[in-house]
């Protein structure tokens, strides 16, 4: 690979955006929300269930509320009886996106979509969704490919945290790892990379059998398997088609993740399945000949460029 055709991160912004999706929005700031008596008794209610706290400790975190101001997460951990990664589950349980059966015991730090939902990068993935779901491409939002424009590009990172900002609005999404060299998913969903996509393909598992429920409401799972030394004799059976049509039939959006552009040609199997792929490249290190390879080699598998993320 020749280094001095290293994209400029101007070039990169012209190509990129050209069809992107994921442009940087103004930093947002978290709105402000009257917490009503009603929703702190429910939070309350919700800590109980979740075994955090007992009805004493409720009567303290409001009598130190009542006392020092402030909100009633704020307390809760000055007390001790909570931590923030407990405050955060039970307001996600509260506002209706993560499960109250089985909650996690902390959200992964990196699925920020769900940990800081009113941080600048949340704000982003929603405007990424937005454009997505309501744009000239809508009808393509069903079922597409995530793809790493190269190595250590950030696609899983942007595939976790897309698929749990198209859960928040309450349509149901299956996120499949197709990246079998490389398994990620998995992990940022505190889940075992047991049974998956390459247990489909290899013993023919019936795909219900490999799809897993997440902590989110309307997100489930299918991990890639065991790591394959040969995914691509796995991504061209025919079973790989059927489950890409049951996963179809089943949920509003199907989100697949699969290997990167470069050394080998995994993905272009499942790319030609999905037929709309969504690009991630890291800036100063996508090069411009290679992303003119990319949307070659997507128009000759019959895959539509639905938009492209620009990582710093």
């Amino acid at each position: 690979m020749n280094p001095s055709a290293e994209i400029p991160p101007q070039a990169a912004q012209q190509m990129l955006e050209e069809r992107f999706v994921g442009r940087r929005s103004p930093v947002a700031t978290k709105p402000r929300v009257r917490v009503t008596a009603n929703r702190i008794e429910r939070l309350g209610a919700t800590l109980i269930r979740m075994g955090k706290i007992d009805g004493d400790g409720l009567a303290a975190i409001l009598a130190a509320q009542k006392r020092h101001g402030g909100s009633f997460g704020k307390n809760a951990v000055s007390l001790g009886l909570i931590n923030p990664d407990d405050m955060q589950i039970a307001l996600g349980i509260e506002s209706g996106f993560i499960r109250a059966d089985g909650p996690p015991q902390k959200i992964p730090p990196n699925l920020l979509a769900a940990r800081n939902p009113y941080s600048p990068e949340a704000e982003q993935f929603r405007s990424m969704r937005t454009r997505l779901v309501t744009g000239k491409l809508s009808s393509s939002a069903d079922l597409f490919s995530i793809v790493g424009a190269h190595e250590s590009s950030g696609a899983p990172h942007i595939a976790a945290n897309f698929a749990t900002c198209l859960a928040q609005l309450g349509r149901r999404v299956l996120l499949i790892d197709a990246d079998l060299r490389r398994p990620s998913l998995h992990q940022y969903f505190c889940k075992k990379n047991t049974l998956g996509l390459a247990d489909i393909l290899a013993d023919n598992t019936p795909t219900k059998k490999t799809v897993r429920q997440t902590f989110l409401k309307s997100l489930d799972l299918v991990c890639a398997g065991a790591p394959s030394s040969d995914p691509q004799s796995l991504l061209c059976r025919l079973e790989m088609q059927k489950h890409i049509d049951y996963a179809r039939a089943q949920y509003d959006h199907v989100v697949v993740l699969t290997a990167p552009f470069g050394a080998t040609a995994d993905g272009e199997f499942v790319w030609s399945m999905t037929g709309n792929a969504l690009v991630v490249a890291r800036r100063n290190r996508a090069r411009l000949s290679d992303l003119k390879k990319m949307k070659a080699v997507l128009r000759d598998v019959g895959a539509e460029l639905i938009g492209a993320v620009l990582m710093d």
